[in-house]
């Protein structure tokens, strides 16, 4: 079950390379260099993950869509970072798939002094360079409708069909 389990984490994170090759995100509690929410990084994030197109989750799994809970593969992580810097407010905006790889990490900065709206131009800027999600739904259940169709078989010298071999014959439109 474990090897099952792991290949298929690992055939999902092949398909998925870049932060745009994932629909969900997840948003921790608090990332690493901040307290929780603190400047209001949180809401900024999810503002512009969802400006994306993407689908922002909370940390609690109890509120994620079946398929990421069938499959945690299908959704990235998000952190933010402090970066040092003399005379601007700067992070990075880091994204790990479900093997702790990095998938992706975008800079941002500012040289607005207050930390409150320094940070959140910071961020805004980091996501200006992350693409705009474009996964493909993962359980994609291709709805074909068929049309019945009787074929009679007919009898080669007369052309009449013939009753015992009349058949229903299914076809895709």
């Amino acid at each position: 079950n474990l090897l099952a389990t792991l290949l298929l984490c690992s055939l999902s994170s092949l398909n998925a390379q870049s932060v745009s090759d994932y629909k969900y995100v997840i948003i921790p509690t608090s990332f690493n260099s901040f307290e929780e929410n603190e400047y209001g990084l949180k809401n900024r994030v999810k503002y512009n993950l969802e400006q994306k197109n993407y689908v922002a989750l909370t940390a609690d799994q109890s509120t994620w869509p079946e398929e990421v809970m069938e499959n945690p593969c299908l959704a990235s992580t998000v952190n933010v970072n402090k970066k040092s810097s003399m005379l601007t407010n700067k992070l990075e905006v880091v994204f790990i798939n479900c093997n702790q790889t990095n998938i992706g990490t975008y800079e941002g900065n500012s040289r607005i002094k207050q930390f409150d709206k320094g940070y959140q131009e910071a961020i805004k800027v980091a996501f200006i360079n992350i693409g705009n999600q474009k996964a493909k739904p993962s359980n994609e259940v291709v709805k074909s409708t068929h049309k019945q169709k009787k074929i009679a078989i007919t009898d080669k010298k007369s052309q009449q069909p013939q009753d015992s071999q009349t058949r229903n014959v299914y076809t895709s439109p």
